[in-house]
C-alpha cells in the first residue's frame, strides 16, 4: 500500500480540453512527492505516454476518450499494470460514478475543487484508498440502479428515447402522452435508476443494454 513512498509518484494528465492543464501543472510542481510525466488531450496520446513513461497515476478526463471507459483502461493496464486512475469530471451527473469505480477507476475528481486538493487525491489512491469529492460521495450513497427487469415497459420506453436524445416534446408524441405526463414519469424514472437527469440515465440505458433494442 505504501510502496511509493520514498519516490516520486509519476502523473499523467490527459484532458480534451486544455483549460486545467496550466493549474494542475503549476499544483503539481509545488509539490514534493508528485512529478507530472505529460499533459495529453487525445486517447491515442495518452497510450503512448503510458507506453514510455509507465505513470503510476493517470488524471483522466473522460472527454478524451474514444472507446468505453472500462475497455481503455485494460487496454492502457497492459502496459502499466499498477496504473490507477482518478477520473476527472465535470459535473457529477456526467456519468454513472458507481459504474465507474466497478470498471476500475479508483476515485473521482470534481473539476470545480480547488485544484490544491489534487495533489491529496493522488497520494489516497496510491495508498489504496478509493477518492470522490463530497459531492460524488452524496450521489453514490444514492438507491442502486433499477435493473431492466424492474422497469415498465413505459419506463423502458422512455429510458431508450432519452439516449436516443428526444425531447419531452418528440417523447410525448411518439408514446401518445402528454408532455406534462412525460416529465413527472421522467422523474419516477431518474429516481428509480439512482441518477438525477437525462445524461446519468441514458449512461444507464447503454449499461444495461436497452440500446441494443432500440427502435
Amino acid at each position: 500500500m505504501g510502496d511509493y513512498m520514498g519516490k516520486q509518484i509519476r502523473v499523467l494528465l490527459v484532458d480534451k480540453h486544455e483549460l486545467l492543464f496550466g493549474s494542475i501543472e503549476q499544483t503539481i510542481a509545488q509539490t514534493n512527492d508528485l512529478f507530472l510525466t505529460g499533459m495529453v488531450a487525445a486517447e491515442e496520446a495518452a497510450l503512448e505516454m503510458c507506453r514510455r513513461y509507465e505513470p503510476d497515476v493517470l488524471l483522466l478526463s473522460l472527454n478524451a476518450l474514444n472507446r468505453p471507459f472500462a475497455e481503455t483502461i485494460s487496454d492502457w493496464r497492459q502496459h502499466c499494470a499498477h496504473l490507477k486512475t482518478l477520473v476527472l469530471l465535470a459535473d457529477p451527473d456526467e456519468t454513472c460514478i458507481r459504474t465507474l469505480l466497478d470498471e476500475g477507476a479508483n476515485g473521482c475528481f470534481l473539476k470545480e475543487e480547488p485544484p490544491a486538493r489534487l495533489p491529496e487525491a493522488v497520494r489516497a489512491i496510491m495508498r489504496g484508498e478509493v477518492w470522490l469529492s463530497r459531492p460524488l460521495v452524496e450521489k453514490l450513497a444514492a438507491p442502486f440502479a433499477a435493473p431492466v427487469d424492474l422497469l415498465t415497459e413505459r419506463e423502458q420506453a422512455l429510458l431508450r428515447l432519452i439516449a436516443l436524445e428526444k425531447t419531452d416534446g418528440e417523447i410525448a408524441e411518439l408514446l401518445h402522452l402528454s408532455e406534462r405526463t412525460v416529465r413527472r414519469s421522467l422523474q419516477r424514472l431518474y429516481g428509480k435508476l439512482g441518477v438525477s437527469g437525462r445524461v446519468g440515465a441514458a449512461y444507464e440505458a447503454g449499461r444495461q443494454g436497452l440500446l441494443d433494442n432500440s427502435p
